[in-house]
């Protein structure tokens, strides 16, 4: 069974008010995604060129896209002194008039074999809202203004957002996650212990929490940072020895620290350039 779903919609959405300090979210359609096999786990896999993302587990069979309209304040305010001493607001060209929020719907939704693939365009900005069933598995990447939500989805997660933070709150099982520009911060209630995990960013902290119980050879570098944890853990650098093939040696000392959880187990990676590096325990 395959179904594919093309959507090219123009959308005219006239704002009354903004609230000053507040940003919330408007849907602005919701599409349901029928699985093949809907009693078996899934996997749902995501593209956005332009846009936010956040994935949330529910008790249903089916996966749900929403398109949402992401409010922000007004931009471009002037203010200046008016005659009578008192700070006034400029609108310029603008003043008087309502705006009106246009938003083009542009996706593409296909499912296959239990599989959703969603991508955006290129050309428009998309703010996503998904819901899949609580097993399922995630691949999720983000180019611009790209923060990625996750919330109590259990399954093996890549997650990539070139420019934004990633945030998973009560998630399970593996988590790959990477960003350029944002911090990531992850709460797992549970993890596979023979499953190997990264965690790595080049701007931010890498703030995770594990389960109490967990067992793994970590592996952790902060390069402008410090590393937090509150479990039983030493860290030791390993020095790195190479031999060029002119036959010169060099030691190298520094960089990776190495250390285990517990009686040790896979791998864990924690990763980044300007920030810190915390391991909690739930």
């Amino acid at each position: 069974m395959k179904s594919i779903i093309k959507i090219s919609i123009l959308v005219f959405i006239i704002s009354h008010s903004y609230k000053v300090g507040l940003a919330q979210n408007k849907v602005i359609d919701t599409y349901d995604i029928e699985l093949s096999q809907p009693n078996r786990t899934g996997k749902l896999v995501v593209d956005l060129h332009n846009g936010t993302l956040q994935v949330e587990g529910h008790n249903g069979k089916e996966v749900i896209v929403q398109f949402v309209e992401k409010e922000t304040n007004q931009k471009d305010q002037i203010w200046s002194w008016g005659e009578d001493g008192k700070l006034e607001q400029k609108g310029g060209s603008k003043k008087g008039l309502k705006k009106l929020s246009t938003n083009h719907i542009s996706l593409e939704i296909e499912e296959h074999n239990n599989t959703v693939f969603v991508k955006g365009s290129h050309n428009q900005r998309s703010d996503l809202v998904i819901k899949v069933p609580t097993n399922f598995s995630l691949q999720l990447k983000t180019h611009h203004n790209g923060s990625i939500l996750v919330k109590e989805v259990i399954g093996d997660h890549e997650i990539t957002a070139h420019h934004g933070k990633i945030t998973m709150e009560d998630i399970g099982g593996s988590v790959i996650a990477d960003t350029h520009h944002g911090a990531i911060t992850a709460s797992l209630v549970s993890v596979i212990a023979s499953v190997p995990m990264a965690f790595s960013t080049y701007h931010g902290d890498v703030d995770i929490t594990l389960p109490s119980s967990v067992k793994c050879d970590t592996k952790i570098k902060t390069v402008q940072g410090d590393v937090y944890t509150d479990f039983e853990l030493e860290l030791k650098n390993v020095p790195e020895r190479t031999t060029s093939n002119t036959g010169r040696r060099q030691i190298k000392i520094g960089g990776w620290m190495y250390g285990k959880i517990g009686n040790g187990g896979a791998e864990f990676l924690f990763n980044t350039h300007h920030g810190d590096v915390v391991i909690r325990q739930l």
